[in-house]
């Protein structure tokens, strides 16, 4: 499902580095178990997190919310980077991610990963 790889980038008390982890395939309920346990990783080590798209097949809402936890809780528990690229695939943009003006922005204070799209 998903590739990653490591570079390293400033950051606060030093270096740290960026994990780039590409999608690809079924992003579902069915089977993100296992990108969860990555992004979860890369935090707890204390790494930046920054999604790719590959070739993208069915995509769900679970992955929206995978992403907008991953993205609070980097910033909030970790203090830590977490990006994906400005242009995303049409499979994300048809469930309306990309135009999401959530209520997230009030209850953690951080902008909405989505609304900057």
């Amino acid at each position: 499902m998903n590739t990653h790889s490591k570079a390293q980038t400033p950051g606060v008390g030093g270096s740290r580095e960026t994990v780039t982890i590409t999608l690809e395939g079924n992003l579902t309920v069915d089977n993100i178990a296992p990108l969860h346990r990555r992004i979860r990783q890369a935090l707890e080590e204390g790494n930046s997190v920054r999604l790719e798209f590959g070739p993208i097949g069915a995509i769900d809402l679970t992955f929206v919310q995978l992403v907008c936890s991953a993205h609070r809780t980097a910033r909030l528990q970790w203090g830590l980077d977490f990006s994906f690229p400005e242009v995303i695939p049409p499979e994300l943009q048809e469930i309306g991610a990309p135009v999401c003006q959530c209520h997230v922005t009030a209850l953690c204070g951080l902008p909405c990963l989505w609304g900057k799209r």
